[in-house]
């Protein structure tokens, strides 16, 4: 089932990208952005881990069949702590989308710098 939603993600891909609507999202992808924000604001946040590797889990599924079908590195400026004061921002300003859609936004964006160089 990541695969469908990765494959939705890549799919979406154009000059003027649209964020990607992932057909299926399990897990800590399906909680709001306020629980992110709640959790990785708490510095003895145990559950702030379990949404950073939802996060990781994310974005490393989407540039491994990024690479395997031979796309432009979408990633290539970036880390995950990036990814997370990205995603932090994104949460803060809309904390009733769910976390997975905040993950494809940023997707999204990233593919579409990438796809913009590239011209």
């Amino acid at each position: 089932m990541l695969a469908l939603a990765i494959a939705a993600a890549l799919a979406n891909q154009s000059a003027t990208p649209a964020p990607p609507v992932p057909t299926v999202i399990y897990g800590v992808g399906l909680r709001p952005c306020s629980d992110w924000t709640r959790e990785t604001r708490a510095p003895s946040s145990q559950e702030q881990w379990i949404f950073k590797g939802w996060i990781g889990g994310f974005f490393s599924g989407l540039q491994l069949l990024n690479n395997a079908e031979g796309r432009p590195d979408f990633m290539k400026d970036m880390n995950m702590e990036k990814v997370f004061v990205r995603i932090d921002a994104y949460c803060a300003a809309n904390p009733t989308v769910k976390i997975g859609h905040a993950a494809s936004v940023l997707s999204a964006e990233l593919f579409g710098a990438v796809l913009s160089e590239r011209r």
